[in-house]
């Protein structure tokens, strides 16, 4: 599953966390990723990495002080921010409280 899709690290374009992610994925500014056009319309340059790297980048990110964000892509599809597959509510299955769909009127 892992092997078909292309993993992006986008620094917000924040200088430190762009040094950061560079030294971590062995990586020179040259290497940087031109702008990526995503799934939300906008343009962002971004690091293409692994998803271990970027697990490990995410699980560093307050340690570190990262400003990042995580996107995906699928094949030849729309690169999209999949930043919620990392958090701790996601890791460990929690599912989120919604609203049952009808609620019974009181008056």
């Amino acid at each position: 599953m892992t092997s078909e899709y292309v993993w992006y690290v986008f620094t917000k374009d924040d200088p430190y966390t762009n040094r950061v992610v560079s030294e971590f994925i062995r990586a020179t500014i040259d290497d940087e990723m031109p702008e990526v056009l995503c799934g939300d319309g906008q343009r962002r340059r971004m690091w293409r990495t692994s998803r271990q790297n970027a697990e490990q980048l995410w699980d560093k990110r307050i340690k570190l002080g990262l400003q990042l964000e995580i996107f995906n892509q699928k094949g030849g599809g729309t690169v999209r921010k999949v930043t919620v597959i990392f958090t701790d509510n996601f890791k460990n299955g929690k599912k989120r409280i919604n609203k049952p769909e009808t609620q019974k009127k009181l008056f």
